[in-house]
């Protein structure tokens, strides 16, 4: 599994480059991943490290470089600046540039995919962090006295940063409500997650955010619906067929749901991407799931079913109640339950496989006689505790 990460030190105490590759190095960020076949590059600018940690010989979409000037350049995900020219299929990475200028950064904020780029300028000695603008690839960082450090693997953060994880109720609260925390928030304390469309910079000790793109509410009354559903069908269909051609090792998520339905209606008709389905032995997701299993043979789809452990089937009954639908217990279980370990990408109806559908609120919570139960059993913190352990 790839991750991209660094640090910015206020002081410039810069730690030993050994160490820093020793600790990425050693670190999983699966239970059963293999590391005799892990890569990792290590770069020292001057006032810390950026690192980044691939697999050898497949499409990590993590891409490093420092050019003769010594810039430096790492980003995990996939984007481009000219209409892909500069996309290396092949090898699932950007193609380096000789020489990446000093408005690299800015740049980078007009540039089309899903990603997550640093760049430190050697000359201006500056750290410039930029991401997608539905901030479809995490990053997380942490301010301590110290510096600024960021990872875009949570818990590998709290390592390089020294922190101990201490739960976050409000975040935790919102992953069972939404399936996702909410703007910056994390489930851990002092953690934050960079917000969409944001261009970072940290010059001379100081941290600087700048929002480099909205999305507007601008209806246009006289828009033929039949004419921009049909673009708009297009441009979807054109991005799904690009991801499709990203790594020859993509699944496709077919829960039944009209999202996945329609990246499966997407797909070339000559596709091999297989798709699958995780199953919770409960009657009324039945009708949702004999659905995927339609879909996929009416478009001729390889179909594969997986089942949810019962252990954490026991905990869903409360968890679905409460947040109105599968989705938070569904994305959690399946990395941990399907054999999604041989693929590099998955084709699922989120952008970059990261941003989940949120829930409405379940009508549950609008019992008046419900209130003492809900606040009692499951708004506690041992709750959260017990079910993540589950």
């Amino acid at each position: 599994m790839s991750l991209i990460g660094g640090y910015y030190s206020f002081e410039r105490n810069k730690r030993d480059t050994q160490e820093i590759y020793e600790c990425v190095k050693a670190y999983r960020c699966l239970s059963n991943e293999r590391r005799d076949d892990d890569e990792v590059v290590v770069y020292e600018h001057p006032c810390g490290h950026l690192f980044a940690k691939r697999k050898k010989g497949i499409r990590s979409l993590v891409s490093a470089c420092r050019d003769k000037q010594q810039n430096l350049f790492i980003s995990l995900g996939f984007l481009t600046q000219h209409d892909w020219q500069d996309w290396d299929f092949e090898q699932g990475a950007l193609k380096p540039q000789e020489h990446y200028r000093e408005d690299y950064a800015d740049r980078l904020t007009r540039a089309e995919g899903q990603f997550i780029a640093v760049y430190v300028n050697d000359r201006s000695q500056a750290l410039h962090i930029v991401n997608d603008r539905f901030g479809a690839r995490p990053l997380y960082y942490s301010v301590t006295d110290d510096g600024f450090y960021f990872c875009s693997n949570l818990f590998f953060l709290t390592r390089l940063c020294g922190r101990p994880i201490e739960l976050d109720p409000i975040g935790l609260l919102q992953m069972y409500l939404f399936g996702n925390t909410e703007g910056p928030h994390t489930h851990l304390r002092n953690m934050e997650r960079l917000s969409p469309a944001t261009h970072l910079t940290i010059r001379d000790g100081a941290i600087q955010k700048q929002v480099y793109w909205t999305m507007k509410f601008e209806p246009d009354f006289g828009l033929d619906p039949k004419a921009h559903a049909e673009v708009t069908f297009f441009q979807l269909q054109k991005s799904v067929r690009f991801c499709a051609r990203l790594s020859p090792r993509t699944l496709l998520p077919l829960s039944g749901g009209l999202d996945s339905r329609i990246i499966a209606a997407c797909l070339p008709s000559d596709s091999a991407i297989p798709a699958a389905t995780m199953v919770m032995q409960k009657p009324y997701f039945d009708a949702q799931y004999a659905v995927a299993s339609e879909v996929a043979r009416a478009l001729g789809l390889r179909h594969s079913t997986y089942s949810i452990a019962p252990i954490i089937s026991q905990k869903a009954e409360d968890l679905i109640r409460l947040c109105g639908g599968i989705s938070p217990l569904q994305h959690s279980a399946k990395s941990a339950q399907g054999p999604f370990d041989q693929y590099d990408l998955f084709l699922d109806g989120g952008p970059g496989g990261d941003m989940k559908g949120s829930s409405v609120l379940n009508m549950y919570y609008a019992l008046p006689e419900k209130r003492e139960e809900i606040l009692s059993k499951f708004i506690t913190p041992r709750y959260f505790i017990d079910t993540l352990r589950a």
